[in-house]
């Protein structure tokens, strides 16, 4: 995926958001397009909204463990990775 489809599927994901604030999965997505795109460190706060959300989503703490795994930090993505597994 190019940059600008990345950037539009922000866009998206942020007009989503101003309709429906309470959805995790927006989050999620939203935070993939991030890590795709190369930015783990704004991927992380998606996550953990989506967390906050549903403090059970196997979907966020994967993911939030893929972007920690990307910025080189093993030791908070294993603990998401583990929650994911539970």
């Amino acid at each position: 995926m190019d940059k600008g489809r990345y950037d539009k599927a922000i866009s998206d994901f942020n007009k989503a958001l101003e309709i429906n604030p309470g959805d995790p999965d927006v989050y999620i997505s939203r935070g993939v397009v991030y890590i795709n795109k190369g930015l783990p460190d704004q991927a992380i706060p998606d996550f953990n909204k989506a967390l906050e959300l549903d403090a059970k989503s196997v979907d966020a703490y994967f993911n939030r463990g893929v972007a920690y795994a990307k910025k080189g930090q093993p030791d908070r993505a294993i603990p998401d990775f583990n929650n994911a597994l539970e």
